[in-house]
């Protein structure tokens, strides 16, 4: 059971980490907008 709930929860945390850069992303692209 941990071998297959263990690729699950690194499969969850790397779209996370994916879907918190693609905010700060967006976020800085807003800014940058803003700025100039």
């Amino acid at each position: 059971m941990l071998s297959v709930s263990n690729p699950l929860v690194l499969a969850r945390r790397n779209y996370g980490l994916l879907a918190f850069r693609f905010a700060d992303h967006s976020k800085a692209s807003i800014v940058y907008s803003t700025i100039f």
